[in-house]
């Protein structure tokens, strides 16, 4: 599954995962398991910041379903 497809979605923007310098994704590598019941899996990835008083935001990870209103805390 291309890092492509996963983006932050924050009102109507589409905030996809932050490349580097030399264009590479700044996101663990791509996630193409099959998972067993109960195994558990970590992945990470950078995203831009949403805007100034964002207060949640959905993350779509396809191909599971979207994280809806994921509150967003600022410190």
């Amino acid at each position: 599954i291309a890092p492509a497809s996963f983006y932050v979605e924050v009102g109507e923007a589409k905030l996809g995962i932050l490349k580097d310098e030399d264009g590479e994704f700044q996101a663990k590598e791509p996630l193409d398991e099959v998972l067993e019941p109960g195994e558990i899996v970590s992945w990470w990835a950078d995203f831009p910041a949403p805007p100034s008083g964002t207060a949640s935001f959905n993350l779509d990870i396809f191909p599971v379903d979207p994280f809806l209103n994921v509150p967003l805390h600022a410190d």
